[in-house]
């Protein structure tokens, strides 16, 4: 009797908890680059774990410290080496990055309607938006034609993008709640009509 296949699917995972977890919520992107808590590498660690069980054998992430930091945890537990694409950054929002979101959310709010006006030093959320479309479909094609499962470790904008991706649609606001510090979310690349919370 032949062994069923897993589904091909592409997991999307937020990164282990940061010391901006423990303080009022703050815009995060690049400028900001900080590693894991104590608590957020063992969250990293448990991901692995996680992801070892559910047949993942790709990892993808950006450079910054709180991604690479977590995908790295993940890799050992796959025995894999991850793979790193700036296509996986979060919104570059400039001289916004590092503020109390409630001060300056009616600025984001702005450039999130205005998506093609750059932030002074960051870059425009339309160029985010873009960049990160692409390589959502882009690993989520690799899922689908290599049959296996793959994960991006990403942050918490990517996360609450993922029904719009999937669904269709234009670029969200995002009024929801961050998810939680290395949540998962799974997507089938055979039929990628749907989001999973795991």
């Amino acid at each position: 009797m032949a062994l069923k296949r897993p589904v091909p699917t592409l997991f999307v995972a937020r990164h282990g908890e940061t010391p901006y977890a423990l303080e009022p919520k703050r815009m995060r992107g690049w400028s900001v680059d900080i590693g894991l808590t104590p608590k957020g590498k063992l969250e990293a660690a448990e991901l692995g774990v996680r992801l070892l069980k559910l047949g993942v054998t790709h990892v993808i992430t950006d450079d910054l410290k709180r991604t690479s930091l977590t995908a790295d945890y993940v890799a050992r537990a796959l025995k894999v080496e991850p793979i790193h694409d700036p296509g996986i950054r979060p919104w570059h929002a400039g001289e916004l990055e590092g503020q109390v979101v409630a001060d300056v959310q009616h600025r984001i709010r702005y450039f999130v309607n205005n998506p093609h006006e750059c932030v002074k030093g960051g870059e425009p959320y339309k160029t985010f938006w873009d960049r990160w479309g692409d390589a959502f479909y882009h690993y989520l094609g690799r899922a689908k034609e290599t049959g296996e499962r793959w994960v991006i470790i990403g942050h918490a904008t990517e996360c609450l993008s993922l029904p719009t991706l999937v669904e269709g649609g234009g670029i969200p606001w995002f009024t929801a709640e961050d998810p939680k510090p290395a949540a998962l979310f799974s997507i089938n690349a055979l039929q990628p009509f749907s989001v999973e919370t795991l």
